[in-house]
Order: C-alpha cells, then structure tokens, then sequence
C-alpha cells in the first residue's frame, strides 16, 4: 500500500504564491473548526478536511482545492449553509466555492462563518 499523499507535494504542484495561500487557508480552516483528519489527493488536486481519517463523503466539511491563480474553497450541501455575505459562487448540483485569491479574501468575516457553518454541519463545530 502506498504512503498517502502529503499537503507539501500537492503545493509542489502549484505556483509558490499559491502554495503560499494554500498554507493560509490551511491555517484558518485549521483554526476556525477542528479538524480532525484531512486527506490529500495528487489525482483531484485537492486536500479534504473532516472529523477523521478516513473520512466518508457525508463528513467533509470543506475542500481545499488550488488553481493556477486562486485557491477555491469548496463546500457541499451548500443549501444548508448560512451566507449572509453571498460569498458562495458557482452553479454546480451540490457544491459551491468561494474564491481566495490573496489573504485579504482569507480576512473576510463570512468565510470564516461559512468554515464554521459547515463544521456545525457534519458535528465538527467549535
């Protein structure tokens, strides 16, 4: 069985000033919910946050993802979630993102609150 993929090799995948954004989103989910496992994946480009390792679907609670020039939040179950500040973008069936691109995105009250929202949802809340 392979070593599971670490959170340093997803961000080699990535321009350093992503990766540098990637660590701060990192440290706000890590500090606004507790997180209690995460999984990485090479494959999706993505980083799952949830109560435990391993995690079932029904328990991630936010989905760090990377792009080439932002690094989305993404969340499930959108509908169940407070947004206030209508930071939830996009048009998919069951997930919506916020957008990060720079740490002042990090900085707005509503993503934490989302963060926050989301771990409450799964049981994971402060």
């Amino acid at each position: 069985m392979a070593d599971p993929a670490t959170f340093d090799q997803l961000l080699e995948l990535f321009p350093p000033e992503i990766a540098a954004l990637c660590r701060r989103a990192d440290e706000l989910i890590r500090s606004s919910i507790p997180v209690g496992g995460s999984a990485v994946s090479l494959g999706w480009k993505n980083i799952r946050y949830g109560p435990r390792t391993p995690m079932r679907m029904d328990e991630i609670i936010v989905v760090l993802n990377p792009m080439k020039d932002r690094v989305n939040l993404n969340f499930g179950d959108y509908e169940t979630l407070s947004d206030p500040d209508q930071l939830l973008e996009g048009t998919g069936k069951g997930i919506r993102h916020v957008k990060i691109r720079s740490e002042a995105d990090l900085k707005r009250p509503g993503v934490k609150a989302l963060l926050q929202a989301a771990g409450k949802r799964v049981g994971a809340g402060a």
